[in-house]
């Protein structure tokens, strides 16, 4: 009976005091990592629309990345989609990611984008876009 006593206190105090720690890789994974890249983050203009205030993160073994679209015309503009190549260093795409937007964006109007792959992109070198009307 006492030995179970022993043994409880050491197992309580063995989870409670954090010795039970988690490995390395588990740390890591449940950080969250920005990418920096200027190729990524940097303000674009594609034809009628900004592209803004990007980030590109990568937690739990997911990617994400949000953007601010802006219609810079005098008039409505339908966007159906935006598509969202990300590449590596190489310039080779990692990963076509879709944005749905469906809708009339009216003058000076922003809408955010926010769209996610299971793909770690938080090494990815650059973006490239194509709006789908």
């Amino acid at each position: 009976m006492k030995n179970k006593i022993i043994v409880s206190i050491f197992i309580i105090l063995f989870v409670t005091t954090g010795c039970a720690k988690a490995n390395k890789e588990e740390v890591i994974k449940n950080k969250l990592k920005y990418n920096t890249s200027e190729n990524i983050i940097k303000e674009q203009q594609i034809g009628d629309i900004k592209i803004s205030n990007i980030s590109l993160t990568y937690k739990d073994n997911n990617s994400t990345f949000k953007s601010t679209i802006t219609n810079i015309t005098q008039e409505a503009i339908y966007l159906n989609e935006i598509h969202i190549i990300v590449k590596d260093k190489n310039n080779n795409e990692i990963v076509k990611l879709i944005g749905f937007i469906g809708k009339n964006l009216e003058s000076n109007k922003k809408e955010v984008i926010v769209t996610s792959t299971s793909i770690d992109l938080s090494n990815a070198n650059s973006v490239e876009y194509i709006l789908i009307k």
